[in-house]
């Protein structure tokens, strides 16, 4: 139930218990990746996007370089765009064609920061002309909908329109 913590002259200087290295757990980028990536629902995504300005902050704190700390945010999103993009898979159904969803802009360099939008795009493999309708339609609706959860995530719409959600 508890650790003796040792100096380099092997004296016991400090105790850790079991609710110290949870408590601590809860405070580390990688539980927070875990958590995403186990999430069951939006809400718990929400509330995961709004823990990372507490864990940038640590970063920080601790002597990150302004390089990792836009990494690690990029790598949440990342994170949180897998888990989306899975859900609207169980929601609508598999694609109908093999596709891509490219991320352009600072997540797709790694510079992501807190205070971000969306920059994305669907491609999918060419298809005959008589079937590009409903095609286009399937990943018209598979943007939406993770474009729109990416919202309410914390990822505001690109005021360019440069999202999978569109058709241009």
């Amino acid at each position: 139930q508890h650790v003796g913590i040792r100096d380099s002259d092997d004296n016991i200087i400090g105790m850790l218990s079991s609710k110290d290295i949870l408590a601590y757990q809860g405070q580390s980028p990688l539980f927070l990746l875990r958590e995403i990536q186990m999430a069951t629902d939006l809400e718990i995504i929400i509330e995961k996007h709004q823990q990372l300005p507490r864990l940038v902050r640590s970063l920080i704190h601790s002597g990150a370089t302004a390089q990792n700390v836009t990494r690690f945010i990029t790598t949440v999103s990342d994170a949180i765009l897998n888990k989306l993009m899975s859900m609207t898979l169980d929601e609508i159904g598999l694609p109908p064609v093999p596709f891509a969803f490219m991320i352009m802009g600072s997540e797709g360099r790694r510079e992501q920061t807190l205070k971000t939008d969306q920059d994305n795009a669907i491609i999918f493999e060419d298809v005959p002309a008589d079937s590009l309708q409903k095609v286009t339609k399937y990943f018209l609706k598979f943007g939406e909908r993770v474009c729109g959860w990416l919202d309410e995530s914390g990822y505001a719409f690109c005021k360019g329109g440069i999202m999978a959600k569109n058709d241009n």
